[in-house]
């Protein structure tokens, strides 16, 4: 296993959880730590949580002391902490307190509800030693009891209880309570030149204190070498990657390490392991103790980070990403609906999955070849999206279905679709045709047609064939020529129409519009309320329809949508001509502003058609080229939209973030077109940010500003992570077993890159790669052509 030095400065994620695939972690009770490396009061390298907001704080930290001179904070330590070994259950520290005598700190979480700490002191002196260590307990109880010495079964322990939750510390080798200011326990050790000494101190809690004090005696008695070396061999799964860089190498380590932390294991509501968003010591606490009260973190298995999170863990992972798959299945109903986020304890979002299970499905069988997962999917799959072209989700039954929620898209703050910021419009998306939508259909139906050749089944594939060329004409008839891209366009009027501002007013009344489209147009109406409290608004519309019709459309104000004071109101009806509109129920200082919807915006997801092999050659070297790479236009200029596409109506169109999961979508559409120095570069771009947040907070962050690659957001998730599948494949490598890798293009890096996994080792240079098995044997690759190389057959 590979040893790390990393110190305070270098890239850092220091958070332990029980792990799924070694112990059941408990949904509804999950603690969770997290080491902080100075800090506090007094300051110390503290192991702390807060028992899922149970408590304010709860922290434990040694102190060291020699003669008169005592120590725990680290900034006054001989040397610098570092950490050496890490693993989503597991952390080991060393560090200098006093000269000459070096920690090893070595944390393991057994058990959702406690924690075991390994102390071993050495000394590198030519003298004797005489070190006390003390264990400082400190337990900020939100009500209860903070941590006092208690003696139970002739064991001194330290004993105290926030909320329901009572928590015990038990030090091995007979430490006694010490008499410092702090609840805390010492040992003094003596120890000869150059001779080690242990202590092991173990942390239970649960719901009584006896039960506590037992599993925490329990802990104790377990085999501390035999327990680590199951860590140590599980985790031997990890993709270990060295790119020169040590800043990126422990970034794609601590990336792996938190995607393990995710995952939950089977529930009465999902067969098979799952996964949450994000796992920190603030959260797995349900205070209804089912798991029903939980927030958007921990309630489901959104569909886009589940494709996003196998793509990370294969193929180690395989049996769990194919758990995935099976969870969706298990919440399909006999109409073929698959539930977009089901949760752990029967939580479903009630909106239709995103339509990806068909090429996450495809995925897996590339790393495993398991031909019966295929057999055991494929109708499942296809009664699945075939549900996409019911009335419920194509409205207008034209062959082109709609989102029904932005949840679907992923992408929350969408200038088109989202309510919830000044520079969006608040269109309502199942009012729009997607590009991204349909090209995520076509690449289902290519899978499927795919899959459906594995398995001798062609019963479907003139049907998928049929609805594969219907949505690729249909993407292709939005391109957009000047802007080198595909665009959205409006669902009823199939134009993708650039907004104009009708009026703009303060207080309500009639406002006059008095014009005639050249086409029909779809409106929206924002309302900018002066105290930022929601009003109750009615709104008359006058006007002639797109069938000629004169109409009066009557909105009530259940129908707005409001947030922090501002109302969207998204238009139901397309128009030919508005005469003018009655606005009820707004104060006088509130601003009214009628606009139509703008449809010249193109976004990350606009590049998804790459994704489903739909552009041209020539189309996909303009769209990367000329829109991707333009530093006026996207990502080489830090921009997720283009700065000429503010509405006319409201023109701060901020500089955003990266969206690592789209990112993912659209970089594999890039290396499927060839793209693949493009998409190293990309690289290049957003992992200064994941460093830059590893080292300033010691956390992944839900957004990374293309900007400042300032981290914002939610710390810890899923959606902030690296993506190391990506990574792999954009270095024409995929790594099948240990004895078997599959290879394709050269290195597209300016650095050499070696992956190891499981024994095998690959070296991928700029002109060839090397491929050392865990035998010894050795294979060179030459060919960029796609290649299988086995320890069987070498290259073939």
């Amino acid at each position: 296993m590979r040893e790390w030095n990393l110190k305070t400065g270098d890239p850092l994620y220091l958070t332990i959880a029980s792990d799924a695939r070694l112990v059941p972690t408990d949904y509804c009770n999950d603690q969770i730590w997290e080491l902080a490396i100075g800090g506090g009061d007094p300051s110390g390298i503290a192991i702390q949580t807060t028992f899922g907001l149970r408590a304010r704080s709860f922290r434990m930290f040694p102190q060291f002391s020699e003669n008169d001179f005592t120590i725990s904070d680290p900034l006054h330590f001989i040397s610098p902490t570092q950490i050496k070994e890490f693993y989503p259950n597991f952390l080991s520290v060393q560090y200098t307190p006093i000269s000459d005598v070096d920690i090893l700190a070595e944390y393991w979480i057994p058990h959702s509800h406690g924690l075991l700490i390994k102390i071993t002191l050495t000394n590198q002196s030519d003298i004797l030693r005489e070190i006390k260590l003390e264990w400082i307990t400190q337990l900020s109880a939100s009500e209860g009891q903070n941590m006092t010495p208690v003696e139970m079964d002739n064991t001194w322990v330290l004993a105290g209880k926030s909320a329901d939750i009572a928590s015990v510390v038990i030090v091995s080798g007979g430490a006694q309570p010490s008499g410092s200011p702090y609840p805390s326990y010492s040992q003094t050790f003596k120890i000869p030149p150059h001779e080690k000494r242990f202590s092991m101190i173990s942390q239970a809690s649960f719901h009584t204190t006896l039960d506590s004090f037992t599993a925490a005696r329990h802990f104790l008695g377990r085999s501390w070498e035999s327990e680590i070396n199951r860590v140590r061999l599980l985790n031997a799964g990890m993709v270990d990657i060295f790119t020169g860089d040590p800043d990126w190498d422990a970034a794609f380590a601590f990336s792996q390490n938190l995607l393990y932390q995710l995952v939950i294991n089977p529930q009465k509501h999902l067969p098979f392991a799952s996964f949450a968003l994000s796992r920190n010591p603030d959260q797995g606490y349900s205070l209804r103790k089912d798991g029903l009260d939980y927030n958007h973190l921990w309630n489901g298995q959104p569909v886009l980070e589940s494709y996003y999170l196998a793509c990370a863990l294969l193929p180690d992972a395989a049996g769990f990403a194919k758990g995935l798959v099976r969870n969706y299945l298990f919440t399909q109903k006999q109409n073929g609906d698959i539930d977009w986020k089901p949760g752990a304890a029967g939580q479903l979002s009630q909106l239709l999955a995103t339509p990806i299970l068909c090429s996450l499905t495809w995925r897996i069988y590339q790393y495993t070849s398991d031909k019966m997962f295929l057999e055991e999917t494929f109708l499942p799959l296809y009664r699945f999206i075939k549900t996409w072209f019911s009335p419920l989700h194509d409205r207008d039954q034209d062959g082109i279905p709609e989102w029904d929620h932005i949840f679907q898209m992923g992408y929350e703050e969408h200038p088109i679709f989202s309510s919830n910021y000044s520079y969006s419009q608040g269109v309502d998306i199942s009012s729009a045709e997607c590009p991204a939508l349909a090209s995520l259909l076509v690449r289902e139906c290519q899978c499927l047609l795919n899959i459906g050749k594995i398995i001798g089944c062609h019963d479907y594939d003139q049907d998928l064939e049929s609805i594969s060329n219907q949505l690729g004409e249909f993407v292709k008839s939005t391109w957009n020529d000047t802007r080198k891209v595909f665009m959205y366009r409006d669902r009823d009027t199939h134009r993708s129409t650039i907004g104009e501002l009708l009026s703009e007013q303060i207080g309500g009344g009639v406002i006059h519009i008095q014009q005639t489209f050249e086409a029909p147009v779809r409106i929206s109406i924002r309302i900018q309320a002066a105290d930022e409290k929601t009003r109750k608004v009615q709104v008359f519309i006058h006007g002639i329809s797109n069938t000629g019709e004169a109409v009066v459309d009557h909105i009530i104000a259940n129908q707005m949508r409001w947030n922090q004071g501002t109302g969207i109101l998204p238009g139901k009806r397309v128009y030919n001509q508005i005469e003018f509109i009655e606005i009820k129920g707004v104060d006088a200082q509130d601003t009214v502003t009628v606009f139509s919807n703008n449809y010249h915006f193109h976004d990350l997801t606009s590049f998804l058609p790459l994704w489903a092999g739909i552009p041209s050659a020539e189309q996909a070297q303009a769209m990367i080229q000329k829109s991707l790479s333009d530093p006026n236009q996207f990502f080489w200029s830090s921009r997720t939209y283009p700065p000429d596409d503010a509405n006319s109506q409201n023109n701060d169109i901020p500089q955003t973030n990266f969206n690592l999961i789209w990112l993912q979508f659209v970089a594999e559409g890039m290396l499927r077109y060839g793209f693949h120095k493009e998409v190293a570069r990309l690289f290049t771009q957003f992992m200064p940010a994941i460093i830059q947040s590893l080292k300033n907070t010691r956390s992944f962050r839900e957004h990374y500003s293309t900007t400042t690659g300032k981290g914002t957001g939610e710390i810890n998730i899923i959606n902030g992570v690296a993506p190391i599948g990506l990574f792999l494949d954009t270095i024409g490598l995929r790594i099948l077993s240990s004895n078997k890798i599959a290879s394709r293009e050269f290195n597209p890096f300016s650095w050499p890159v070696t992956v190891k996994y499981r024994g095998i080792t690959i070296y991928k240079q700029i002109e060839k790669a090397t491929v050392i098995f865990p035998n010894g044997e050795t294979a060179t690759i030459e060919d960029p052509s796609p290649t299988i190389v086995s320890l069987d057959n070498s290259v073939g």
